[in-house]
């Protein structure tokens, strides 16, 4: 199981998610209180959603602006519909969090 963070999305005009670029987190080799954050790749917002129904955590990701971390925010999750990405917080509601990430260019 891996865990990703989606930090960038692209939509389209009918507001829909077409594109995420996620970060892959992994555990630091110093123990697994730390987290190294991969490079950011982008990829459609259908194989982020096979890869959470596969098992895989996915969390919105925004950065830091004066340290320049990364802070892990809602998980993300597929729609109840299946056709597309949610944000939901710690007790499973829905939020706004997925739509307020930066546009992908």
């Amino acid at each position: 199981m891996s865990h990703y963070l989606l930090t960038k999305l692209r939509l389209a005009k009918d507001g829909q998610i077409t594109e995420v670029a996620v970060r892959k987190l992994s555990p630091d080799p110093q123990g697994l209180s730390a987290l190294g954050v991969g490079p950011e790749q982008q990829t459609t917002s259908a194989v982020l959603a096979g890869w959470i129904e596969a098992g895989d955590s996915v969390y919105i990701g925004e950065r830091n602006d004066s340290s320049g971390a990364f802070e892990i925010g809602d998980e993300v999750r597929t729609s109840r519909r299946r056709d597309g990405l949610e944000s939901c917080n710690v007790d499973g509601a829905r939020t706004k969090a997925l739509l307020s990430l930066p546009r992908l260019s």
